[in-house]
């Protein structure tokens, strides 16, 4: 055979494999394309989307999105490892900030040596996206959007811009997408018993008597959650810095304004921020300092202050550090060992509960 004919069957080979990876083969040979379900996107695109996903990549930001991911039981479909911002090498292995997403590698072990598909500013890696051929990728990103389009990889926007409450939609979209709409269904439902149970408790604390909340990152002096205004007013709470932010920005706090705010709690991003606030001579006066009511918000796959499929345990420790008296009888311990076995499949042990409390891991607790 000639060499030109070698060539020539090789390539044939090549496009075979390729229409088989596709799905075109058995459309080419007279049968059934592979299924796939129409899901229709927080733009109110509908998108095509294979069905048994088994490779998904999550991009802008992945940490969130993965926690929703992991709220449907799905965590061994992800495809991708993390941003460069939140990895920490570790000889031949990554793992990530312990103040962020420790805890992704525990609900999804293989995350730990998945390639990278961001750059630390959040830019794609085009050609190794294209080389790994997902069956899905899942964007909070719209522009991700209009490039991948372009590629004919299905891709689904879920919008993390708003209130918590938009949690009930994303479980309901990505349910769709994997098929999982009884589990979907199963979190709305707990979602909205959570928010029904803290409103019945606070309903009757009068407005001038609600707790005065300050959530902030201390070390940078911003206020960034997207979601903090909501979870603290879920709570029973009223969040000092609601007033002065737009939605889907950060919000630059200056000390003039937290005297001025005077809260009578303040929540800061990471456990050192504590001892920060504790020592700076100028918050002195300020009511939670005074009344050493300063807390760091718990981490599980992601801080619970952001918009993560775990806002309804935000809600929950929120409200019993708003008002203890009126939450007595709420074990935030037993509730986690529920909500992360339930929905992300992980049964919790008290060490993990501890640690995602006070971000101290087991055997380094304070006397």
């Amino acid at each position: 055979m000639s060499v030109s004919g070698r060539f020539l069957i090789a390539g044939l080979f090549t496009l075979l494999a390729m229409f088989h990876e596709a799905g075109f083969l058995s459309v080419a040979l007279g049968g059934q394309p592979p299924p796939s379900r129409a899901v229709v996107d927080m733009t109110g695109r509908e998108v095509l989307v294979p069905a048994g996903l088994r490779k998904v990549v999550t991009l802008g930001s992945a940490p969130v999105l993965n926690s929703f991911v992991f709220a449907l039981g799905k965590g061994e479909t992800l495809a991708n490892g993390l941003p460069a911002n939140v990895r920490v090498t570790r000889k031949d292995r990554c793992s990530f900030q312990d103040d962020c997403c420790r805890f992704q590698t525990v609900f999804a072990p293989a995350l730990a040596w998945q390639p990278p598909l961001e750059g630390a500013d959040w830019s794609i890696k085009k050609e190794a996206l294209l080389s790994m051929r997902p069956d899905l990728v899942i964007t909070g990103n719209r522009h991700h959007v209009d490039f991948i389009e372009k590629t004919a990889i299905p891709v689904i926007y879920i919008d993390l811009s708003a209130r918590g409450d938009t949690n009930r939609e994303i479980m309901t979209v990505l349910g769709r997408a994997y098929g999982t709409e009884e589990k979907a269904d199963e979190y709305r439902r707990y979602f909205d018993s959570v928010i029904r149970r803290v409103n019945t408790r606070v309903a009757d604390v009068p407005e001038r008597h609600r707790t005065r909340v300050l959530y902030c990152n201390f070390e940078v002096m911003t206020q960034s959650s997207l979601t903090a205004d909501w979870w603290i007013e879920e709570a029973g709470g009223v969040s000092v810095t609601k007033s002065g932010k737009q939605p889907g920005h950060a919000f630059a706090i200056s000390p003039e304004y937290i005297l001025a705010w005077d809260p009578d709690v303040w929540i800061v991003s990471v456990p050192r921020e504590i001892e920060m606030v504790f020592r700076d001579a100028r918050f002195k006066t300020v009511k939670a300092v005074r009344n050493k009511r300063i807390f760091s918000v718990p981490v599980g796959s992601i801080r619970w202050s952001h918009p993560t499929s775990e806002q309804p345990l935000g809600v929950l420790w929120a409200a019993k550090l708003l008002y203890p008296e009126r939450f007595e009888d709420l074990n935030i311990e037993e509730e986690m060992k529920y909500f992360y076995g339930t929905f992300f499949q992980h049964h919790l042990t008290d060490g993990q509960v501890g640690e995602m409390l006070t971000r101290k891991k087991p055997g380094k607790f304070s006397p």
